[in-house]
């Protein structure tokens, strides 16, 4: 039975995190989004300065336990993402 109330002490203990991660305002979740965006942005032009041949092409914002930002990144020569149009 000792088991039982752990396993129901820890369901409930997930389930309480689980809603305050849930409970982030959107003022606080779209504060997070600008300064990813920002930083991916700030990065792409790092990249470039150094010639690579990657950029951070997409963000996505994971709200959970614990929340992660992640950066996907491609090859520049994959994408059209310096292409000069001039010629």
């Amino acid at each position: 039975m000792a088991v039982f109330n752990k396993d129901n002490n820890l369901v409930a203990k997930a389930k309480n995190a689980a809603s305050k991660a849930m409970s982030v305002s959107d003022e606080k979740l779209a504060d997070i989004i600008v300064k990813a965006a920002n930083k991916q942005k700030r990065i792409n032009d790092i990249l470039h300065q150094k010639g690579s041949d990657y950029h951070i092409n997409s963000l996505d914002v994971e709200v959970g336990l614990p929340p992660k930002i992640v950066f996907g990144i491609t090859t520049v020569t994959s994408t059209s993402f310096l292409e000069d149009d001039s010629e």
